[in-house]
């Protein structure tokens, strides 16, 4: 019997011993999404990292100089991973979950670069604020897919790109592309991760964009099942956890010395 439900969902205590910025990108992160600042509001937002549409285009009209494209060491991308959150199964307890990027159904396997002679390069993911295995199941294939996306192109253009935020997806229009990827069209879409605002040669504002190779099949939400997990990595209980329990009995111990003084 098959079901629909909120793909994330945040649900977990937020340690105050944390900086504020490691909690919100841990909030962020398992939102899946990215913290970003705006410029034109001088204030932080959130860019869900979910499938969207262009909203800009990118060609000679507004690109001004060359078009750089570079592409990331193959071993810098992931062959594996594994997600560890609290499992709402199992109260007190976490739960793994682990992939090869093979198991993973890309659908073509090209797109990614990926082969099976790849170096193993593993990520390991640990977020308690996360609680369901489908959740999980999805953060761990987008961080999986995405990091194999290993084509970055850097350009400046004009002021009238500054309402441009990181996380926006532009389409890159230029011939580059026709002799880079043979038998694709000559434009191709980037995900924003960088603008940076720079001084042109002749004192005029410039801004430097640096994007991402983007596909929308990194977001496809096809195959994931929600199951009850029968078993779990052990956390153990506060009674039988001798970390806790010595925190517990200094903390007791520096009261009744306050009290005796």
């Amino acid at each position: 019997m098959s079901a629909t439900q909120k793909i994330f969902k945040i649900n977990g205590f937020v340690d105050p011993r944390n900086s504020v910025w490691d909690n919100i990108e841990k909030i962020s992160s398992a939102a899946s999404a990215w913290t970003t600042y705006d410029t034109t509001t001088g204030k932080w937002s959130l860019v869900i990292n979910e499938s969207s549409a262009s909203v800009k285009t990118f060609n000679d009209t507004n690109i001004i100089g060359e078009i750089v494209l570079t592409k990331a060491p193959l071993s810098q991308a992931y062959t594996k991973g594994k997600f560890k959150y609290a499992n709402k199964d199992q109260v007190g307890k976490f739960d793994s979950i682990e992939y090869q990027f093979d198991e993973i159904d890309t659908g073509d396997f090209l797109n990614y670069d990926y082969r099976s002679i790849d170096n193993d390069n593993k990520i390991e993911i640990t977020n308690e604020l996360v609680n369901d295995y489908v959740q999980a199941d999805v953060l761990l294939n987008r961080e999986l897919k995405q990091s194999r996306r290993r084509t970055n192109v850097e350009f400046f253009t004009d002021f009238s790109a500054l309402d441009l935020l990181a996380g926006d997806v532009i389409t890159v229009e230029a011939d580059i592309f026709e002799n880079q990827y043979a038998g694709q069209q000559s434009s191709r879409k980037f995900r924003v991760i960088e603008v940076e605002e720079t001084d042109g040669d002749g004192g005029e504002i410039l801004l430097k964009i640096i994007g991402v190779d983007y596909s929308d099949e990194d977001y496809e939400l096809t195959g994931f099942s929600k199951f009850t997990r029968l078993r779990a990595d052990p956390m153990p209980p506060i009674n039988g956890n001798t970390t806790v329990q010595n925190n517990i009995a200094e903390g007791n111990g520096v009261k009744v010395g306050n009290a005796l003084a």
